[in-house]
């Protein structure tokens, strides 16, 4: 009985770890689309007219890359973000404050 409750308290305790380059790889699937360049407007992602960016925030707590690890981002997370590059920080800032450890890709990679 002890060995179970030894393992049941890890579980709990323990960090959920995720890499930066699945991140990326989930919003390249949410978009249906490569992601070349860090640096793209976020408008060569999403279509729609004003506050598409802030929805954004929605739709990717309900994708189910995202959904399964209860993502949990606002529209003011999107606020202001210009290119694809913010939306991946917005999400690896979501991560890491709410107790994930974030591996994060190497530099130019």
């Amino acid at each position: 009985m002890a060995k179970l409750a030894t393992k049941t308290n890890v579980g709990i305790n323990a960090q959920r770890t995720i890499h930066e380059t699945t991140i990326l790889t989930r919003l390249e699937a949410y978009f249906g689309k490569p992601i070349k360049d860090l640096n793209d407007p976020i408008g060569n992602y999403v279509g729609g007219a004003g506050g598409a960016d802030q929805a954004l925030a929605g739709a990717l707590n309900r994708y189910d890359g995202f959904h399964d690890d209860g993502l949990g981002l606002i529209p003011g997370d999107m606020q202001g973000l210009t290119t694809i590059g913010m939306v991946e920080v917005a999400i690896v800032m979501w991560y890491a404050q709410n107790n994930w450890n974030v591996i994060h890709r190497p530099m130019g990679g």
